[in-house]
């Protein structure tokens, strides 16, 4: 496998390629929910049954809000407040989530929001 500069991995997120990335406690695999035509690269690099959901890392509340819904208003308050850093907030998921990556019978019932702290350069 090839090492590659942030901006590299960026510009292979916006052509729907994944990505590995370092998160506050492992390594991930990715893809932009934007530009991909879905999870399913995930699913086959990882060997990993599609009836499991895969968790969504998002950027900020106002994402958590776009791939979300009926997200309350405490999780808001806590994406808010301790965003970036290690929380995880488990939500209802929006129309916008590609329904393979929410697992056989999930009915678009959970998403995954999570952001990792930047890393220095």
């Amino acid at each position: 496998m090839e090492s590659c500069s942030l901006d590299e991995a960026a510009c292979a997120l916006r052509r729907g390629e994944v990505a590995i990335f370092p998160t506050d406690t492992v390594y991930g695999l990715g893809v932009a929910v934007n530009a991909a035509d879905g999870p399913g690269a995930l699913y086959a690099l990882k060997g990993r049954d599609e009836g499991k959901p895969i968790a969504w890392l998002v950027d900020g509340p106002e994402a958590l809000c776009r791939y979300g819904c009926d997200v309350p208003v405490i999780a808001r308050l806590a994406a808010a407040a301790f965003w970036p850093g290690p929380l995880t907030l488990i939500v209802r998921a929006s129309d916008a989530v590609h329904r393979v990556s929410l697992g056989r019978g999930h009915h678009r019932a959970a998403h995954a929001g999570r952001r990792a702290r930047p890393r220095p350069h």
